[in-house]
């Protein structure tokens, strides 16, 4: 146990595996499986965030956040051409 800033906590919980980010995280209607999915989706077959987000059920901006990494930095972008 040791005091620390908030983002000194924030880090640990990364470095430990204890941070909600991404599926762990209450408020998620993706999984780290659909990232990828989205990338090439986007990538691949050129849908719009509008058909990609009724596809999975969310807004065309979640799933450009979700493209962007801005809530999935975890997981790497795919090296789809």
């Amino acid at each position: 146990l040791a005091w620390g800033t908030h983002s000194d906590n924030k880090q640990d919980s990364i470095r430990h595996g204890t941070a909600a980010r991404g599926s762990r995280s209450g408020r998620a209607r993706l999984t780290e499986v659909d990232i990828p999915k989205i990338d090439y989706m986007r990538d691949i077959e050129g849908k719009t965030w509008k058909e990609i987000g009724t596809y999975f059920g969310i807004g065309a901006s979640t799933v450009r956040h979700a493209y962007d990494r801005q809530w999935w930095q975890h997981v790497p972008k795919s090296e789809v051409k």
